[in-house]
């Protein structure tokens, strides 16, 4: 395997969402296309660090 292709190991963590907000991710997910929650989670976390990371 190249390094181009090197397969990234992923940590986990687990949050908290006040059960609403969950509902809410849930129907956003659902409606861009079945991805699942946990993708559009990851996805918001980078663009967090992108927008605020010094």
């Amino acid at each position: 395997m190249s390094a181009d292709n090197e397969t990234k190991k992923m940590k986990q963590i687990t949050i908290k969402l006040k059960a609403d907000d969950l509902n809410r991710l849930r129907e956003y997910a659902d409606s861009r296309g079945g991805n699942p929650v946990s993708h559009y989670i990851r996805e918001a976390v980078v663009e967090y660090l992108e927008n605020h990371a010094n």
